[in-house]
């Protein structure tokens, strides 16, 4: 009659268990109260999430799929090649393409976006790491970036407070932003780079035409050359005739009129004060006599007018070169592709890391599962060391092995050999 399966390895190993019940028990509840203990003092982590959508995004992924569900098994590769196909055709025709959205995903979860986080918040020092990379490979752990079939991208990031997990998120979508806006070039970003350097060139161009307009206007004095020339024409005509009246009053009031007589005193004063006031309007001290002489007066002006136009025609050119940089602007940030937030992170209530409960349950099934392994192993051990044949092998192997490794204590009487 055979014996039955309990009478075997796994009858001896239940009933080990069953007599070191107590002490697995101990070991388990020790196991529990460590892992409590552990699960109060760790640094805890909170995860925030964000759901985010690229507008106007397609995916060649879906189009190579959708041509690939028309076409024989053989023929599947076909796919691929028409979505390339017309992707590239319209970029030959000048068409407007969309960014994949796969792309996007690559980028928010790229290399250049994720340091940018580990230097802003000091990352390195934070997880000990010597290099970048190996804090970059930290953080990663702590980071997801998915995209779901509808086409919504859910970025996910762990921190050490609320509000440094919810930031984060917020930190990889504009800092994705940014790469995006930097790797897809278009005709608008090329034609607006190219009119910021000419725009540059024309203020600098003005500049010059506007120190010279300057510094003609402080050598003559000249500011506006057809308004001042009339105005001191107009001054000097009307001294001019009234003195010349005054001078033919006085020549009269000679003729009849005697030296000391109080009329001829009149006119003779009035003549001589006209006099000096000819005289005080082009003397220095006067603003007349900062006003060109008439000889000079002609070449001034067309040097003046020179400079006019040039400075006229130059701040023309930067007006419109300004008009033209605001549309190429606008019509970058239209092109650009602009990750936006559907669902903004909010700060979490709850941490997600360590989880008392579970980390507890965990950790006492581990110790329990080990507990019951380690008892069919030196339940299995204890069968070899019975068996008549085998047992005696391994006794004289421990002998010899304990022997040369001085478990045994030597008596005094024994030979050293």
């Amino acid at each position: 009659m055979q014996d039955s399966p309990l009478d075997g390895l796994l009858g001896e190993s239940l009933r080990a268990v069953a007599s070191n019940l107590r002490k697995i028990l101990a070991l388990c509840f020790l196991v529990a109260v460590v892992a409590s203990a552990w699960s109060l003092f760790a640094k805890p982590r909170f995860t925030a999430q964000a759901v985010a959508i690229v507008p106007g995004a397609s995916s060649t992924g879906s189009l190579a799929s959708l041509a690939s569900s028309f076409l024989p098994g053989g023929m599947s590769g076909l796919g691929d090649l028409a979505a390339g196909l017309a992707g590239s055709g319209s970029e030959l025709l000048g068409l407007q393409t969309t960014v994949d959205v796969y792309l996007v995903q690559k980028v928010l979860s790229s290399e250049p976006v994720l340091e940018r986080v580990i230097l802003k918040y000091d990352l390195v020092s934070r997880y000990r790491a010597p290099t970048m990379a190996d804090a970059l490979r930290k953080f990663m752990k702590r980071v997801t970036v998915d995209l779901s079939t509808e086409g919504f991208i859910t970025v996910t990031a762990q921190g050490e407070t609320r509000e440094e997990a919810a930031s984060m998120v917020r930190d990889i979508i504009d800092f994705g932003n940014d790469e995006l806006s930097r790797m897809v070039t278009s005709r608008a970003r090329r034609a607006r780079i190219q009119a910021e350097r000419s725009l540059a060139l024309a203020e600098d161009s003005l500049a010059v035409v506007q120190d010279m307009m300057r510094a003609f206007r402080d050598s003559t004095g000249i500011l506006y050359p057809e308004e001042q020339s009339a105005s001191m024409m107009g001054t000097l005509g009307t001294i001019e005739g009234d003195m010349v009246t005054a001078r033919s009053v006085l020549s009269g009031a000679a003729a009849t009129l005697s030296p000391g007589s109080a009329a001829f005193r009149e006119a003779q004063a009035r003549v001589q004060a006209l006099e000096s006031a000819m005289a005080a309007r082009l003397g220095p001290g006067d603003t007349l006599s900062f006003f060109p002489g008439y000889a000079r007066l002609p070449a001034m002006i067309r040097t003046y007018e020179s400079l006019y136009l040039e400075e006229e025609m130059r701040t023309g050119v930067v007006l419109t070169l300004r008009q033209q940089l605001e549309m190429l602007r606008i019509q970058e940030a239209r092109d650009s592709p602009t990750v936006e937030l559907v669902e903004p992170p909010v700060v979490p209530r709850l941490r997600s890391f360590p989880k008392r409960a579970v980390m507890v349950i965990k950790t006492t099934m581990v110790a329990f599962v080990l507990a019951f392994l380690w008892m069919i192993v030196l339940t299995y051990l204890r069968r070899i060391m019975r068996h008549p044949e085998q047992g005696r092998f391994w006794r004289e192997m421990y002998d010899i092995a304990a022997g040369q490794l001085s478990f045994r204590r030597k008596t005094p009487g024994q030979s050293r050999t």
